[in-house]
């Protein structure tokens, strides 16, 4: 039988593995065969140093990248992902903004509205605390002049609880010369074990009706 070709050899060696290289070292080829074996094995030991070293550098430089890369921080945890007390349903161009366990801020898409609700212990007495704002941004050169009255309801888990929103023209300028937002509210929903504070803010005593419906949407229980 003749013998197997070359090329018949070269395949079995590829498919076959280092066995090709005892084989061919312990067979008497002719001198063609052999000067091609040899550079064939020289080729194949320089391109495994040459992945070699390209591997060794690769590691080398994704350690050095990852060392040189700033550590990334924590993600916090969103704000509608808090367990609060309060809880807003929706209104129109208003969002939900700084939320805690006790407390919640809600802010316009356009105007510079925002108001917020806040849960304190113990009780208030409503005409008082509005006397103590007064007094206290008069203090600061700050004149708050009534500009109305608005009956609201907030919605509990002990019911549906009514209360009233007094509306002010702020006016003046404080320290920096800055003046106050112009239209100020505040209010006070009585809830067992404690109170709701109320407060909504606007650039102007105008754009303060724009708050109600933000208010309207805000839920408060007591069992979270």
């Amino acid at each position: 039988m003749a013998d197997t070709s070359f090329l018949e050899k070269c395949t079995t060696r590829a498919t076959h593995g280092p066995r090709w290289l005892w084989y061919y070292s312990g067979m008497k080829l002719n001198q063609k065969h052999r000067i091609f074996n040899r550079y064939t094995i020289s080729s194949l030991a320089v391109v495994a140093i040459m992945v070699a070293s390209l591997g060794v550098y690769l590691v080398k430089s994704n350690g050095s990248a990852a060392a040189a890369q700033t550590p990334k921080a924590k993600v916090p945890i969103s704000n509608t992902d808090v367990r609060s007390k309060f809880s807003f349903s929706s209104a129109p161009l208003w969002y939900q903004g700084a939320t805690n366990e006790t407390s919640m801020a809600l802010f316009h898409h356009q105007d510079g509205c925002f108001v917020s609700v806040q849960y304190k212990t113990g009780t208030v007495d409503e005409t008082s605390a509005l006397q103590s704002i007064i007094s206290t941004g008069s203090k600061g050169g700050i004149v708050d002049t009534p500009a109305g009255l608005q009956t609201l309801t907030m919605q509990t888990n002990m019911g549906t609880q009514q209360y009233q929103l007094h509306q002010y023209n702020a006016t003046g300028s404080i320290s920096d010369g800055m003046g106050p937002e112009g239209g100020q509210e505040y209010g006070y929903v009585t809830v067992p074990n404690g109170y709701i504070m109320v407060q909504g803010n606007c650039t102007t005593v105008a754009e303060l009706p724009s708050t109600l419906t933000a208010l309207q949407a805000v839920k408060f229980d007591s069992n979270n």
